[in-house]
């Protein structure tokens, strides 16, 4: 058997709710962000189609929220004999994801890119073995130090998470091409200028974007950005 094919791992089963597109999700992880519930109810009355939270924020937004999308930010250690620990959809059953990102090994370890592929293969056949049980959607966010091929293959979805919107559309049409119809992700920060940034993207095509809160409770834009786009979320 050939080394693609001994890699390979096509997700079944498991349905991203970007594939019904466009949709605005909400970014909770950052660690000076405040209290999370009060965020995620406002959210889901503003209309935003996804929450990006920590897992230690699972519970208190499944009691705040009644039927908005969760994605779950799982940092993985760039290592095949890391313990994979993901959480369980416990109050968010149908409605939760998980967005896989790995970490940079550290600087004094040198991996060449068989060992990045090989290491890659190992952790998403452990995330998998999760997932499956529950038919939990899987995003891989960032690179994974792997080609997009590999990435479409491992995941139902894509978050590209680098601030280089001219690169969007390029990407994009790569992304389409070797992914078909799963979506891609774009990050962005919030801001000066958010909905244009957001308009452009939704120009490019980009299936769901992803405004990120760094601090605070956020800009004036941004609660009215799902509204102000006429992409409020609706789960029927």
């Amino acid at each position: 058997m050939a080394r693609g094919d001994q890699e390979r791992t096509v997700r079944e089963g498991a349905e991203c709710p970007f594939s019904a597109g466009p949709t605005l999700g909400l970014g909770l992880c950052s660690p000076n962000a405040p209290d999370v519930a009060p965020l995620a109810r406002r959210a889901e009355e503003a209309g935003f189609g996804a929450l990006w939270v920590p897992p230690d924020a699972l519970a208190s937004v499944a009691e705040a929220t009644r039927v908005i999308p969760v994605v779950a930010c799982v940092e993985v250690g760039f290592s095949p004999d890391i313990d994979v620990a993901l959480p369980e959809p416990a109050g968010l059953a149908g409605r939760m994801m998980v967005a896989v990102r790995f970490t940079e090994p550290p600087e004094s370890v040198r991996l060449t890119s068989r060992a990045c592929r090989r290491i890659g293969a190992a952790v998403m056949r452990k995330v998998h073995a999760v997932t499956r049980k529950t038919d939990t959607p899987v995003v891989i966010q960032g690179s994974c130090h792997e080609s997009l091929e590999w990435i479409a293959e491992q995941a139902e979805a894509w978050a590209y998470d680098r601030a280089r919107l001219a690169c969007v559309p390029t990407l994009l049409t790569e992304w389409r091409r070797v992914a078909g119809a799963k979506p891609f992700i774009q990050m962005l920060p919030d801001g000066p200028g958010l909905e244009d940034r957001v308009a452009a993207l939704l120009r490019d095509g980009v299936d769901h974007i992803l405004v990120t809160l760094a601090s605070g409770t956020g800009s004036a834009a941004l609660w009215d950005l799902p509204a102000a786009l006429d992409l409020r979320y609706s789960a029927s």
